[in-house]
């Protein structure tokens, strides 16, 4: 059996607690996650991985399954209302994890780089690692 994961930052976050103040980043933080919620299948677990990071997992899932379900995610929250924040955006960092791997701090350190890639080559995008 294998499970995607997904690790999701906020673009720009600290520009918006710093222009809109704490308050409008403690608004988005709880949109997006409704927002996410909304879009993700019922056997998703998805949670906050601190800051303005957050982590989902899904089992059962392929590569081509995650890739879409990362870019549904992307599109909802790049399409959806923020106010008073008046565009939010994320980057996503996707693998699927095999049976076989057991190392978390290997599988970790994949969707982290891709995260990473994704943030580096522009932001609002998905990269996605093996």
């Amino acid at each position: 059996m294998s499970a995607g994961l997904f690790l999701i930052d906020i673009d720009h976050f600290k520009h918006i607690n710093d222009t809109y103040g704490h308050e409008a980043g403690d608004i988005v933080l709880k949109k997006l996650v409704a927002y996410v919620n909304s879009v993700l299948p019922e056997r998703a677990v998805f949670c906050r991985w601190g800051g303005e990071e957050f982590v989902c997992i899904i089992d059962n899932i392929n590569k081509e399954e995650a890739i879409s379900i990362a870019e549904t995610i992307r599109q909802k929250v790049e399409t959806s209302d923020f106010s008073p924040v008046p565009k939010v955006t994320i980057s996503l960092g996707v693998t699927v994890i095999s049976d076989t791997e057991t190392s978390h701090k290997d599988i970790f350190k994949k969707v982290d780089d891709a995260l990473y890639e994704a943030k580096e080559s522009g932001r609002n995008k998905i990269t996605f690692r093996t």
